[in-house]
Protein backbone atom coordinates (compact mmCIF):
# COMPACT_ATOMS: atom_id res chain seq x y z
CA UNK A 1 0.00 0.00 0.00
CA UNK A 2 1.33 3.53 -0.40
CA UNK A 3 2.07 6.10 2.25
CA UNK A 4 -1.73 6.86 2.34
CA UNK A 5 -2.26 3.68 3.82
CA UNK A 6 0.42 3.38 6.46
CA UNK A 7 -0.84 5.62 8.84
CA UNK A 8 -2.56 2.06 10.07
CA UNK A 9 -5.73 1.88 12.25
CA UNK A 10 -6.95 4.62 14.08
CA UNK A 11 -5.93 4.56 17.81
CA UNK A 12 -9.06 3.47 19.30
CA UNK A 13 -9.66 0.02 17.02
CA UNK A 14 -5.86 -0.73 17.64
CA UNK A 15 -6.30 -0.61 21.02
CA UNK A 16 -9.63 -2.06 21.22
CA UNK A 17 -8.11 -5.10 18.99
CA UNK A 18 -5.24 -5.80 20.88
CA UNK A 19 -7.73 -6.34 24.04
CA UNK A 20 -9.61 -8.61 22.21
CA UNK A 21 -6.41 -10.60 21.32
CA UNK A 22 -5.26 -10.46 25.07
CA UNK A 23 -8.12 -12.03 26.62
CA UNK A 24 -7.83 -14.58 28.69
CA UNK A 25 -9.82 -17.84 28.92
CA UNK A 26 -10.84 -16.86 32.46
CA UNK A 27 -12.40 -13.44 31.00
CA UNK A 28 -14.22 -15.05 28.28
CA UNK A 29 -17.28 -18.08 28.29
CA UNK A 30 -16.17 -18.23 24.23
CA UNK A 31 -13.42 -17.69 21.94
CA UNK A 32 -13.88 -18.02 17.92
CA UNK A 33 -10.96 -17.85 15.78
CA UNK A 34 -10.45 -19.10 11.87
CA UNK A 35 -10.36 -18.16 8.59
CA UNK A 36 -12.65 -16.26 6.08
CA UNK A 37 -13.25 -16.00 2.13
CA UNK A 38 -15.54 -13.00 1.05
CA UNK A 39 -16.60 -12.19 -2.09
CA UNK A 40 -16.68 -8.51 -2.83
CA UNK A 41 -19.02 -6.99 -5.24
CA UNK A 42 -19.65 -2.74 -5.29
CA UNK A 43 -20.72 -0.88 -7.57
CA UNK A 44 -20.77 3.34 -8.37
CA UNK A 45 -23.73 4.73 -9.94
CA UNK A 46 -24.59 7.57 -11.79
CA UNK A 47 -27.08 10.27 -10.90
CA UNK A 48 -29.30 8.83 -14.09
CA UNK A 49 -28.36 5.65 -12.59
CA UNK A 50 -26.33 3.82 -14.85
CA UNK A 51 -23.73 1.84 -13.45
CA UNK A 52 -20.71 3.67 -13.78
CA UNK A 53 -17.97 1.05 -12.48
CA UNK A 54 -17.89 -2.29 -11.02
CA UNK A 55 -15.39 -4.26 -8.99
CA UNK A 56 -15.74 -7.84 -8.15
CA UNK A 57 -13.41 -10.38 -6.39
CA UNK A 58 -12.73 -12.74 -3.44
CA UNK A 59 -10.89 -11.66 -0.37
CA UNK A 60 -9.41 -14.02 1.85
CA UNK A 61 -9.06 -13.07 5.61
CA UNK A 62 -9.52 -14.15 8.94
CA UNK A 63 -11.49 -13.43 12.56
CA UNK A 64 -11.46 -13.16 15.88
CA UNK A 65 -14.08 -13.13 18.63
CA UNK A 66 -15.18 -13.73 22.44
CA UNK A 67 -18.47 -14.30 23.79
CA UNK A 68 -18.84 -13.43 27.17
CA UNK A 69 -22.23 -14.51 29.20
CA UNK A 70 -23.29 -11.56 31.21
CA UNK A 71 -26.45 -13.16 33.11
CA UNK A 72 -29.00 -16.46 32.11
CA UNK A 73 -30.24 -14.28 29.22
CA UNK A 74 -27.87 -11.32 28.54
CA UNK A 75 -24.99 -12.24 26.66
CA UNK A 76 -22.01 -10.45 25.28
CA UNK A 77 -20.02 -10.46 22.03
CA UNK A 78 -16.74 -8.48 20.39
CA UNK A 79 -15.11 -9.52 17.12
CA UNK A 80 -12.63 -8.26 14.55
CA UNK A 81 -12.42 -9.21 10.88
CA UNK A 82 -9.53 -8.64 8.41
CA UNK A 83 -9.81 -9.04 4.91
CA UNK A 84 -7.35 -8.12 2.11
CA UNK A 85 -6.86 -9.07 -2.00
CA UNK A 86 -7.39 -7.84 -5.40
CA UNK A 87 -10.27 -7.66 -7.12
CA UNK A 88 -11.36 -6.93 -11.02
CA UNK A 89 -12.29 -3.23 -11.65
CA UNK A 90 -14.90 -2.91 -14.55
CA UNK A 91 -15.77 0.68 -15.59
CA UNK A 92 -15.12 4.01 -17.63
CA UNK A 93 -13.03 7.11 -17.12
CA UNK A 94 -13.94 10.93 -15.95
CA UNK A 95 -14.94 11.31 -19.70
CA UNK A 96 -16.68 7.99 -19.98
CA UNK A 97 -14.46 5.95 -21.88
CA UNK A 98 -14.41 2.15 -21.04
CA UNK A 99 -11.51 0.94 -18.56
CA UNK A 100 -10.42 -2.03 -17.11
CA UNK A 101 -7.80 -2.52 -13.94
CA UNK A 102 -7.37 -3.98 -10.67
CA UNK A 103 -7.71 -2.72 -7.46
CA UNK A 104 -6.24 -3.65 -4.12
CA UNK A 105 -8.68 -3.74 -1.21
CA UNK A 106 -8.25 -4.16 2.63
CA UNK A 107 -11.01 -4.42 5.00
CA UNK A 108 -11.20 -4.00 8.78
CA UNK A 109 -14.32 -4.18 10.76
CA UNK A 110 -14.41 -4.16 14.91
CA UNK A 111 -17.71 -4.69 16.48
CA UNK A 112 -19.45 -5.94 19.28
CA UNK A 113 -23.11 -7.01 20.15
CA UNK A 114 -25.57 -7.48 23.06
CA UNK A 115 -28.13 -10.05 22.57
CA UNK A 116 -31.14 -11.36 24.59
CA UNK A 117 -32.14 -14.98 24.85
CA UNK A 118 -36.48 -14.81 24.72
CA UNK A 119 -36.17 -18.68 24.29
CA UNK A 120 -33.03 -21.23 24.42
CA UNK A 121 -33.64 -21.36 20.72
CA UNK A 122 -34.27 -17.88 20.27
CA UNK A 123 -31.98 -14.11 20.41
CA UNK A 124 -32.42 -10.80 19.40
CA UNK A 125 -29.49 -8.01 19.28
CA UNK A 126 -28.23 -5.13 19.29
CA UNK A 127 -24.85 -4.08 17.21
CA UNK A 128 -22.59 -1.68 16.54
CA UNK A 129 -19.52 -1.73 14.20
CA UNK A 130 -16.59 -0.15 12.79
CA UNK A 131 -15.49 -0.93 9.32
CA UNK A 132 -13.07 0.67 7.34
CA UNK A 133 -11.80 0.25 3.49
CA UNK A 134 -8.66 0.84 2.06
CA UNK A 135 -8.90 1.15 -1.98
CA UNK A 136 -5.89 1.64 -4.20
CA UNK A 137 -6.88 1.53 -7.94
CA UNK A 138 -4.03 0.56 -9.96
CA UNK A 139 -2.69 2.68 -12.89
CA UNK A 140 -3.03 0.92 -16.19
CA UNK A 141 -2.85 1.43 -19.99
CA UNK A 142 -6.02 2.31 -21.71
CA UNK A 143 -5.56 0.87 -25.45
CA UNK A 144 -8.73 2.98 -26.87
CA UNK A 145 -6.85 6.21 -25.24
CA UNK A 146 -3.42 5.06 -26.21
CA UNK A 147 -2.58 6.16 -22.35
CA UNK A 148 -1.71 5.39 -19.33
CA UNK A 149 -4.68 5.78 -16.58
CA UNK A 150 -3.72 7.01 -13.30
CA UNK A 151 -4.90 5.03 -10.61
CA UNK A 152 -6.01 6.51 -7.16
CA UNK A 153 -5.91 5.53 -3.50
CA UNK A 154 -9.25 6.14 -1.39
CA UNK A 155 -9.93 5.32 2.72
CA UNK A 156 -13.92 5.10 3.16
CA UNK A 157 -14.73 4.87 7.25
CA UNK A 158 -18.21 4.38 8.55
CA UNK A 159 -19.81 2.86 11.67
CA UNK A 160 -22.88 0.40 11.33
CA UNK A 161 -25.63 -0.08 13.72
CA UNK A 162 -28.40 -2.65 13.29
CA UNK A 163 -30.54 -5.27 15.04
CA UNK A 164 -31.62 -8.39 14.28
CA UNK A 165 -32.72 -12.22 15.72
CA UNK A 166 -31.30 -15.97 15.31
CA UNK A 167 -32.99 -18.87 15.62
CA UNK A 168 -31.54 -22.06 16.52
CA UNK A 169 -33.16 -25.13 13.94
CA UNK A 170 -33.00 -28.44 15.29
CA UNK A 171 -31.74 -29.09 18.99
CA UNK A 172 -29.55 -32.29 18.83
CA UNK A 173 -26.68 -31.49 21.31
CA UNK A 174 -23.79 -32.20 19.27
CA UNK A 175 -24.79 -30.74 15.98
CA UNK A 176 -27.51 -27.93 15.17
CA UNK A 177 -28.37 -25.26 12.41
CA UNK A 178 -28.37 -21.30 13.27
CA UNK A 179 -30.29 -18.73 11.29
CA UNK A 180 -29.16 -15.00 11.74
CA UNK A 181 -30.74 -11.99 10.13
CA UNK A 182 -30.22 -8.50 10.89
CA UNK A 183 -31.22 -4.86 9.47
CA UNK A 184 -28.52 -2.18 9.44
CA UNK A 185 -28.02 1.62 9.64
CA UNK A 186 -24.79 2.75 8.10
CA UNK A 187 -23.94 5.95 10.16
CA UNK A 188 -21.40 8.67 9.58
CA UNK A 189 -19.87 7.52 6.22
CA UNK A 190 -17.40 9.37 4.49
CA UNK A 191 -14.14 8.98 2.08
CA UNK A 192 -10.90 10.48 2.10
CA UNK A 193 -9.35 10.69 -1.32
CA UNK A 194 -5.80 11.08 -1.98
CA UNK A 195 -4.98 13.71 -4.75
CA UNK A 196 -1.39 14.62 -2.82
CA UNK A 197 0.37 13.66 -5.80
CA UNK A 198 -1.57 16.39 -8.17
CA UNK A 199 -1.30 18.76 -5.65
CA UNK A 200 -4.60 19.22 -4.72
CA UNK A 201 -4.30 17.85 -0.70
CA UNK A 202 -6.40 14.54 0.63
CA UNK A 203 -10.23 16.00 0.81
CA UNK A 204 -12.61 14.10 2.93
CA UNK A 205 -16.61 13.95 1.87
CA UNK A 206 -19.07 12.98 3.46
CA UNK A 207 -21.65 10.29 2.22
CA UNK A 208 -25.36 9.75 2.76
CA UNK A 209 -26.43 7.42 5.38
CA UNK A 210 -28.34 4.36 4.17
CA UNK A 211 -30.04 1.18 5.08
CA UNK A 212 -28.19 -2.81 4.86
CA UNK A 213 -29.02 -5.88 5.42
CA UNK A 214 -27.22 -9.26 6.51
CA UNK A 215 -28.38 -12.88 6.90
CA UNK A 216 -26.44 -15.78 8.00
CA UNK A 217 -26.99 -19.25 8.31
CA UNK A 218 -24.33 -21.65 10.13
CA UNK A 219 -23.80 -25.33 10.97
CA UNK A 220 -22.48 -25.84 14.58
CA UNK A 221 -21.18 -29.26 15.49
CA UNK A 222 -19.52 -30.03 18.54
CA UNK A 223 -16.41 -32.30 18.34
CA UNK A 224 -15.35 -32.46 22.01
CA UNK A 225 -16.57 -31.41 25.21
CA UNK A 226 -15.03 -28.05 24.89
CA UNK A 227 -14.72 -27.73 21.36
CA UNK A 228 -16.83 -26.36 18.54
CA UNK A 229 -16.42 -26.08 14.51
CA UNK A 230 -18.66 -23.55 12.96
CA UNK A 231 -19.66 -23.30 9.21
CA UNK A 232 -20.90 -19.62 8.26
CA UNK A 233 -23.02 -18.72 5.55
CA UNK A 234 -23.46 -14.78 4.60
CA UNK A 235 -24.83 -12.51 2.59
CA UNK A 236 -24.91 -8.33 3.12
CA UNK A 237 -25.56 -5.64 1.53
CA UNK A 238 -25.82 -1.80 2.41
CA UNK A 239 -25.67 1.41 0.32
CA UNK A 240 -23.39 4.77 0.53
CA UNK A 241 -25.05 8.23 -0.89
CA UNK A 242 -24.14 10.46 -3.18
CA UNK A 243 -21.78 13.11 -1.06
CA UNK A 244 -21.89 17.17 -1.84
CA UNK A 245 -19.55 18.46 -4.19
CA UNK A 246 -15.99 19.43 -2.98
CA UNK A 247 -13.95 22.14 -4.17
CA UNK A 248 -10.26 21.73 -3.57
CA UNK A 249 -7.65 23.82 -5.29
CA UNK A 250 -4.11 23.90 -6.42
CA UNK A 251 -2.74 27.48 -5.79
CA UNK A 252 -5.26 29.45 -8.94
CA UNK A 253 -6.29 25.69 -10.21
CA UNK A 254 -9.77 24.20 -9.07
CA UNK A 255 -11.52 21.13 -8.66
CA UNK A 256 -14.84 19.43 -7.98
CA UNK A 257 -14.51 16.04 -6.41
CA UNK A 258 -17.62 14.16 -5.84
CA UNK A 259 -18.23 10.62 -4.72
CA UNK A 260 -21.48 8.88 -6.56
CA UNK A 261 -24.38 6.62 -4.69
CA UNK A 262 -22.94 3.11 -3.94
CA UNK A 263 -23.85 0.04 -3.72
CA UNK A 264 -22.06 -2.83 -2.26
CA UNK A 265 -23.20 -6.75 -2.50
CA UNK A 266 -20.92 -9.28 -0.91
CA UNK A 267 -21.46 -13.03 0.22
CA UNK A 268 -18.96 -15.22 1.66
CA UNK A 269 -18.06 -18.01 4.29
CA UNK A 270 -16.22 -18.93 7.24
CA UNK A 271 -14.80 -21.53 9.25
CA UNK A 272 -15.19 -20.56 12.95
CA UNK A 273 -13.08 -22.78 15.60
CA UNK A 274 -14.57 -22.11 18.95
CA UNK A 275 -13.27 -22.94 22.41
CA UNK A 276 -15.38 -23.08 25.26
CA UNK A 277 -14.28 -22.23 28.59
Amino acid sequence: MTRFFRRGLPLRYRICLALLLAVRPASADELQVGPSLHYFDYSEFTDDGSRFNRETGFLPGFQIGVDNLASQDFRAHLEAEFYRGTVDYDGQTQNGVPHSTESDTTLYRLGGSVSYAFKDNFQSYLLLRYLRWDRSIRDNFNSILGANVPGVNEQYRWKEAGVGARAHLGCQPDCRWLLDVALLRVLDPEIQINLEDRGFGSPVLHLGEEYGVRAQLAWMLRWQENRRINLNLYYEAWDFGRSADVVVNRGTLFLVVREPRSETRSAGARLTFTFLF
